[in-house]
């Protein structure tokens, strides 16, 4: 069932990281010049998202020490 469901969110993942890819060439940055990345919202459980957006990071930890579903509002 996870499985499919990766399938399934495939298309919106690589949405999200073209967004990164996007932002970090608008801001003239490199992923070397981001210290810490902390990701915010429900879906930030998923493991496969996790996942891509760590690799998209060349492998960095993500912070996972803030609740990622309350961090905003704080």
């Amino acid at each position: 069932m996870r499985r499919k469901f990766e399938e399934l969110c495939d298309p919106i993942w690589k949405k999200c990281l073209r967004i990164v890819s996007s932002v970090l060439k608008e801001a003239e940055a490199k992923n070397a010049d981001i210290d810490e990345v902390i990701l915010v919202g429900g879906s930030t459980q998923i493991p496969i998202l996790r996942a891509m957006i760590s690799e998209a990071f060349d492998g960095k930890e993500l912070c996972m020490s803030v609740n990622a579903d309350e961090v905003i509002a704080e």
